[in-house]
């Protein structure tokens, strides 16, 4: 995606923390004197086709304009393009301008981002991400009160809790479950979703909390599995195995009905055999996950598994295209579940005269009157089909958490 601003052009790849880095860009060039000439590519490495893609997004930025910058995840392939390549802070410095202590707005998004944590101590054999971003470092409560105070000020009426390992946010023996209580209580009016987490730091209390505090989070997890094999989750480094992933998705699932569980799979782990697959398999047409992305192996150099090599492109074609059709048909009955229902919902953006619109269990729906960024209750009437009942106004005496 690439956003204009003080005549410089931000083009970002990857994830919602890298999103949410190119919005602390293009409020630094805000406040520069930085003209069209300049390109900044907020980079991703984590898998190899997210840096093919910010090669060519450099590729193309060096063709248009005079200086090219490359910040964020940066990979091998990247260094001797003829870009700069920097961290935020020594953009910040190249600019001219302090790095922002956070975000007031989010240019041409409905919803925004909040990070709270950046960073991962885990050490997942496949992953390079401990590498690019660095150990995991929480942010300071009063600054995430801030930034959120800031953002529900520019009209945001759903916030996106995100970081590289969100749920190991934690200050003063504090954990995620008590921050997300503070800003339900500090900040009315605003639906919180949590971006991904960890299935081991999805706690009972945290379940509780979201349970216990209505609209006001987003009824959504997203917890990867990666694997369906205890075999290959060891293999991986993950630190669970699928019974206690079952166990904690459940029981979040028994708190909040209506709950959408999502999830991340793997296809093709170097030593992934077939019966390990026919593993995954099983569990993804098993359990009532509301949709799965899924990820070929991405061989990573730097990584504890490169050395394991890759298996047989047509397999892992293969093993993709069956998770595939068992995703698809995972989401059409989770969709189908909630027909004739009442959702809360937020505008996201115009289509050909229709809103698109979020609900907070991640169903997406086309509303007839709603304007983009309002929260509104809406009756599903048919698959990725809403009918517009009532904006949902603030109101404080009912937006407390029970519990």
């Amino acid at each position: 995606m690439s956003v204009m601003r003080a005549g410089a052009r931000v083009i970002t790849v990857g994830c919602k923390l890298n999103q949410y880095y190119s919005q602390i860009i293009r409020e630094m060039l805000a406040k520069a004197e930085a003209g069209p000439e300049l390109a900044i590519v907020n980079a991703c490495a984590v898998t190899a086709r997210a840096e093919r893609d910010t090669r060519k997004a450099v590729r193309r930025a060096l063709s248009s304009a005079k200086r090219v910058i490359i910040t964020g995840c940066i990979g091998e392939s990247l260094r001797g393009l003829g870009a700069k390549i920097m961290t935020y802070e020594e953009l910040a410095r190249e600019l001219g301008v302090e790095m922002p202590k956070g975000i007031t707005g989010f240019a041409g998004r409905a919803r925004a981002f909040l990070r709270i944590q950046s960073g991962c101590d885990l050490s997942c054999s496949y992953c390079i991400v401990p590498r690019l971003r660095g150990p995991s470092v929480s942010r300071g409560f009063s600054e995430i009160i801030r930034e959120a105070e800031n953002l529900a000020s520019a009209g945001f009426r759903e916030i996106v809790i995100t970081g590289t390992q969100t749920g190991d946010w934690k200050e003063r023996g504090r954990g995620l479950a008590w921050l997300l209580a503070q800003l339900i209580e500090r900040i009315p009016g605003v639906r919180f979703r949590l971006s991904s987490i960890e299935p081991q730091y999805l706690t009972r209390d945290l379940i509780d909390t979201m349970a216990s505090c209505g609209w006001r989070v987003a009824d959504h997890l997203h917890l990867p599995l990666q694997s369906g094999s205890d075999k290959v989750l060891a293999e991986m480094g993950r630190p669970y195995r699928l019974r206690e992933y079952e166990e904690r998705a459940l029981i979040a699932l028994s708190a909040m009905p209506g709950l959408a569980i999502g999830t991340d799979i793997i296809a093709g782990f170097p030593t992934e055999t077939e019966k390990d697959f026919a593993e995954t398999l099983s569990f993804l047409k098993s359990f009532p996950f509301a949709y799965a992305h899924i990820f070929s192996y991405s061989k990573r150099p730097g990584t504890m598994s490169f050395p394991l090599g890759e298996m047989a492109s047509r397999v892992v074609k293969e093993r993709v295209r069956l998770l595939l059709a068992a995703d698809r048909a995972n989401r059409l009955r989770f969709a189908k579940g909630f027909i004739g229902k009442e959702l809360v919902v937020v505008g996201e953006r115009r289509h050909e005269g229709v809103s698109l619109a979020l609900s907070g269990n991640y169903l997406r729906l086309r509303v007839n009157g709603l304007e983009p960024g309002s929260l509104a209750r809406v009756k599903v009437i048919g698959l990725g089909e809403g009918e517009l009942l009532e904006p949902l106004v603030q109101n404080e005496e009912k937006e407390t958490c029970q519990r």
